[in-house]
């Protein structure tokens, strides 16, 4: 069957400015009919109209919060209608914000969407985030930000096909037929790539050697990196699995904040006073705090006796 590309009449929403975090709004703002759709096809209209690559791979990943799996589906038909010819998604809808920086770069993306606000709560009455990667993998810069919120003032309609039935759970390819021409759906391991960028950085057989004398600890805080504590702390690096908490997305972050600092991240601290272990580690919710800033390490430090140093550092 081939998808039939309409357009939808829409007006305007206040306030859809978006910062080099994206566009983060509570979720109670963000489920109004239309609400998503405006800030995509402005994003979409303006991406097309900045970058002269010609590129039209795009990538699609989010931390697992609430509503991820209701504005995806979503996104994917508006990409696919506004001429975009090979979409990539997490499995599952899952992308760290480190892992979509890699894959945008490994893959030639045109750039990346990004459903994340980060280390804010999440949940029905939490918040929702979207922001836009360009093809550095890096945030967009403010001559793109600005454009788009300039876009989400003037919009009036939007491009989106026809309902489709798509199964993110599993990975693999999906062609989607349309009057535009065929699409590609890409669903992939969101750890894979960022996994074998991190090997060309660090001595992996190094670093397990070294762990493998120490008892360690990692906690997702329900966010998106469970599954890299599972595929590379445990399985790459040799932590035991037992060591490791909170290592499944959940859409409320199991009722917690996925911050990790002294407020959020103090059982992991707990942990670490009790004198059974002797490094952890605590990203936030989408990852990037591991990236760039805001990691909670708790090292203790034999000093002449067990002394716990507390620190956020920068990767």
């Amino acid at each position: 069957m081939v998808l039939r590309v309409r357009e939808v009449s829409t007006s305007p929403f206040e306030g859809q400015k978006p910062g080099t975090s994206g566009l983060r709004k509570p979720v109670t703002v963000v489920t109004q009919p239309n609400y998503v759709e405006n800030f995509i096809q402005s994003t979409l209209s303006t991406v097309k109209d900045v970058d002269t690559s010609g590129r039209t791979k795009i990538l699609i990943g989010g931390d697992g919060r609430y509503y991820n799996d209701v504005a995806i589906p979503t996104i994917v038909r508006m990409c696919a209608a506004n001429g975009f010819k090979h979409i990539i998604l997490g499995v599952d809808g899952l992308f760290s914000t480190p892992a979509c920086s890699a894959y945008i770069r490994e893959e030639g993306c045109v750039g990346g969407i990004l459903l994340t606000a980060s280390h804010n709560p999440g949940g029905p009455d939490g918040d929702f985030g979207i922001k836009y990667n360009v093809g550095n993998g890096g945030p967009a810069p403010s001559s793109i930000t600005d454009a788009i919120y300039k876009r989400t003032l003037e919009i009036n309609t939007y491009k989106i096909l026809d309902p489709i039935q798509l199964d993110i759970s599993k990975l693999g390819d999906v062609t989607l037929e349309t009057e535009g021409g065929s699409v590609e759906v890409s669903i992939v391991d969101g750890v894979q790539v960022h996994r074998e960028l991190l090997r060309t950085i660090y001595n992996f057989s190094d670093i397990r050697s070294y762990l493998s004398k120490r008892k360690v600890t990692g906690d997702a805080m329900s966010g998106v990196m469970g599954n890299s504590l599972v595929e590379i702390f445990s399985k790459d690096l040799g932590v035991e699995i037992e060591h490791l908490v909170r290592y499944k997305s959940l859409p409320d972050f199991g009722g917690s904040h996925p911050d990790p600092n002294l407020v959020y991240g103090k059982d992991l601290v707990e942990k670490m006073k009790q004198g059974e272990l002797e490094f952890g580690v605590a990203f936030d919710g989408d990852g990037d705090r591991w990236q760039r800033k805001w990691v909670l390490l708790c090292t203790k430090l034999l000093l002449g006796g067990n002394t716990l140093e507390i620190s956020w550092t920068q990767a």
